[in-house]
């Protein structure tokens, strides 16, 4: 946008597009699923939208958030695949998100603990990207996790820099399992860990490229709604709750805040919070009671 444009008080779809740095049909998609507010007259047939809607949406996503689904989406929501998350691995902020993508991966399977992932703004701290404490799964071998983590274009380069480094570092971790983990398409990422893994410099190697996070995303739908919602697509027949929440502020009159909805309701808290956390309930089941659906679902945001 030029000076003038940073002005106007109403933007047209193709600025707003531009200010959020996604295509103008993805503006489009926005508004249908209530994402962002059009200001559009009554009689007009082009949206327009405040600036301080733009912004909301803005801060709310993050300035490097960006899209990668087909600028003429036709086909309906959906959900990413391995070609999705390779031409992610081209965007800006993949390199700061993946981290968080793997988190929270390695949060929901079953067997890990002990994860220690930086991501973002943490992610220029020195040591490994990541550590964790696996018992073994589909996508993990058993052991101690030792993980680096990659989006670059020459991607076995990287791979390989980073395995020189940690040899270079040894004994520190030589009983651990060395995991390098990228979006990126890597047809070679078996062979790769298997020629690292018979140098026996660690208890074992493994690679991970997107096709096997396409895997592990299937096994895991809620990590693979928010990256998929995070990426442009509106994924089929629901969506994350964090999600639901920006559309319901951006459609509220009176400014509520989360706490709100969870005023007066703290063993209505309790049991919510045992069930998700614990499974802790008899039917599995907790019933919410209340006049309005979308209280309901603010309340469980809250």
């Amino acid at each position: 946008m030029n000076g003038d444009d940073e002005l106007k008080p109403i933007l047209n779809v193709k600025e707003t597009a531009e200010l959020l740095g996604v295509h103008a049909n993805t503006i489009g998609n926005w508004v249908k699923n209530g994402t962002l507010v059009s200001a559009r007259i009554a009689g007009a047939k082009a949206h327009r939208f405040t600036r301080e809607e733009v912004l909301r949406v803005l801060k709310e996503r993050g300035k490097m958030t960006s899209s990668v689904a087909p600028s003429l989406r036709t086909d309906g929501p959906e959900l990413v695949t391995a070609n999705e998350l390779n031409y992610w691995a081209t965007r800006d902020d993949a390199k700061a998100t993946f981290p968080e993508l793997m988190r929270r991966l390695l949060s929901l399977t079953p067997g890990v603990t002990n994860i220690d992932i930086r991501a973002h703004e943490g992610n220029a701290a020195p040591g490994w990207d990541g550590t964790a404490t696996s018992a073994g799964s589909s996508f993990l071998p058993t052991g101690e996790l030792r993980m680096e983590f990659g989006t670059d274009q020459k991607i076995k380069q990287k791979a390989q820099s980073d395995w020189d480094k940690r040899v270079k570092a040894l004994p520190a971790d030589k009983d651990c399992v060395f995991l390098f983990a990228t979006p990126r398409n890597w047809a070679e990422h078996k062979e790769w860990a298997s020629d690292r893994a018979s140098e026996s410099k660690f208890a074992g190697a493994k690679a991970i490229d997107a096709h096997v996070l396409e895997g592990w995303l299937q096994s895991t739908p809620s990590v693979h709604y928010w990256i998929s919602e995070r990426l442009g697509y509106r994924p089929r027949d629901a969506q994350t709750i964090v999600r639901w929440w920006s559309s319901f502020v951006g459609r509220m009159r009176v400014d509520l805040p989360p706490a709100f909805f969870a005023a007066g309701r703290a063993a209505q808290i309790r049991e919510l919070n045992d069930l998700v956390t614990n499974g802790d309930s008899s039917t599995g089941v907790v019933t919410i009671q209340v006049t309005w659906a979308d209280e309901a679902l603010a309340f469980v945001y809250a």
